[in-house]
This record gives C-alpha cells, sequence and structure tokens, in this order.
C-alpha cells in the first residue's frame, strides 16, 4: 500500500509539472539537449540535484538564495 500510495504521489506530481508548463509555453531541455514539453519527474530530480536553498536571517530579515541553478534548465 505504502508503494502504491509513492507512484500516486510522484505520477500526480509528474502530471502537475507537465501542466505548468503547457500552462507557461515553455519547455525544459531533455538528456539528448532537445527542448521538451513532457519531461519525467525522474529527470527533474537528476537535473536539480545539487541546488540547495540557503536561507540567511540578518538584521534586516530572511533572505533565500538559489545556490548552483544552472540557467540552461
Amino acid at each position: 500500500m505504502i508503494i502504491c500510495l509513492c507512484l500516486l504521489v510522484y505520477i500526480l506530481t509528474q502530471r502537475h509539472l507537465r501542466q505548468q508548463l503547457q500552462r507557461l509555453s515553455t519547455s525544459i531541455v531533455n538528456q539528448l539537449g532537445k527542448p521538451t514539453k513532457m519531461p519525467t519527474l525522474r529527470w527533474i530530480f537528476r537535473v536539480l540535484e545539487g541546488v540547495y536553498l540557503l536561507i540567511k536571517c540578518t538584521l534586516e530579515g530572511m533572505k533565500k538564495l538559489i545556490l548552483n541553478l544552472n540557467p540552461n534548465i
């Protein structure tokens, strides 16, 4: 049952990603370097591997920085 629940979350997340790409009329570069509007969630996880969100607390407030993000995604 847990595996089925995990697969359901995975599929729904992938579906949401694809719907958002369609809504924004954009695409993501696939493994072959060609733009695609139907990426797999596994590919997105691989592309985002090593990307971090850094939250710094300063006197002015909290600052959020995204580290190691490749602009060619």
